[in-house]
């Protein structure tokens, strides 16, 4: 998934999670639109702010609040805002849809070579297994 930690870990970030709830794009809620993709329409290839909310996933910031959280406790305040729902930043840059759509056909391909390998070793017997993306592209060169 273009969001998950794999992918986004190259950028030093934590990728979302099963959890995760996305409140905000660009500074703007997604409670002040009744579809989150019209925040994200005609964004493609540009950089997207992500406001976070982690409940079940931790990220390097929410461990650093939480660090954070220790600390004012040690000293008796208060510190139950600056670990709990506070969102934090996530960038991204949204796909159009041709690479959306490469996407999905990469994963079908994935799925599809797994399926054939685990089929064949419950058979008893290896495989090779060739994909030819596109059959149906260009027109023949004369």
């Amino acid at each position: 998934s273009p969001l998950s930690s794999r992918t986004l870990s190259m950028s030093g970030q934590d990728g979302l999670a099963p959890g995760d709830v996305i409140v905000g794009v660009n500074g703007e809620s997604v409670m002040s639109v009744p579809d989150i993709n019209m925040l994200l329409r005609n964004v493609a290839g540009e950089s997207v702010r992500l406001e976070v909310v982690r409940f079940n996933s931790t990220s390097k910031l929410q461990e650093a609040r939480k660090l954070k959280a220790r600390l004012l406790e040690s000293k008796g305040e208060d510190a139950t805002e600056s670990v709990f729902a506070l969102p934090e930043p996530l960038i991204v840059v949204p796909l159009d849809s041709e690479g959306n759509s490469n996407l999905w056909y990469t994963a079908w391909e994935w799925k599809t070579r797994e399926t054939a390998r685990h089929l064949a070793a419950d058979a008893g017997f290896t495989l090779g297994y060739i994909h030819l993306r596109d059959m149906a592209g260009a027109p023949p060169e004369e």
